[in-house]
């Protein structure tokens, strides 16, 4: 009786985590743009080596590029997903994965090979000359 008891804690322990991480087709609306390492700064020049650029399944970098194959939602807000990747100056393409959380409207912290978080803030759209 222990042993069923003990798996079925294990079952709903699993269906649980499951249920925490949701299959979403693309990245939320509120990730997608383009996004300025640690200050805006990062923004004023298309060629920063800093900037990133997410759209709804490709995550961008200077020197490197995240086509997003499976994306989950964790109930804390994270969004994680696996990746097909590509480095400059590297032939080929690897798999990957990365993690992204919105910690403000304007804010995002990215995470990936498991390296530590870094921030991103977005880029503000430049007003047209008049």
């Amino acid at each position: 009786m222990r042993s069923l008891v003990a798996a079925t804690g294990i079952f709903f322990s699993l269906n649980g985590a499951l249920l925490a991480q949701t299959g979403i087709p693309s990245l939320p609306t509120e990730m997608i743009g383009i996004w300025g390492f640690e200050d805006a700064e990062s923004c004023d020049s298309r060629d920063s080596d800093f900037r990133m650029t997410a759209s709804a399944r490709n995550v961008e970098f200077h020197a490197s590029s995240y086509a997003l194959k499976k994306i989950w939602r964790q109930a804390n807000g994270k969004v994680k997903a696996t990746a097909t990747t590509s480095e400059e100056g590297e032939a080929g393409k690897r798999r990957g994965a990365m993690e992204l959380k919105l910690v403000s409207p304007d804010k995002i912290s990215v995470t990936t090979r498991g390296d530590e978080p870094m921030i991103y803030v977005r880029c503000k759209p430049r007003g047209k000359a008049g």
